[in-house]
């Protein structure tokens, strides 16, 4: 009886170690695509910033990141130093 009572918290130990470790990739993948997007939004500035054209801007993400031309339109548009501008 108490050997039966083992293995089952040993396989619900297992269940568990399993599931985290799927939790935490999950984790690394998210923060990963963030560090990105924030490394992007940050090149983008810094061209829009260093004066460069919306047309040359474009091309940089294209071409460096593989980006479309819709994607990296959206990008631009949705960086702040542009948004602020667009505003005023």
């Amino acid at each position: 009886m108490i050997d039966f009572l083992v293995i089952i918290l040993m396989v619900i130990a297992l269940v568990l170690f399993v599931l985290s470790r799927h939790q935490l990739d999950r984790t690394k993948k998210s923060m990963s695509e963030h560090n990105y997007i924030e490394e992007l939004y940050s090149r983008v500035s810094k061209a829009h910033g260093a004066g460069k054209t919306k047309e040359e801007i474009i091309a940089m993400m294209k071409k460096d990141y593989g980006l479309d031309e819709d994607e990296a339109e959206y990008i631009y548009h949705r960086t702040p130093d542009v948004q602020k501008e667009d505003k005023s």
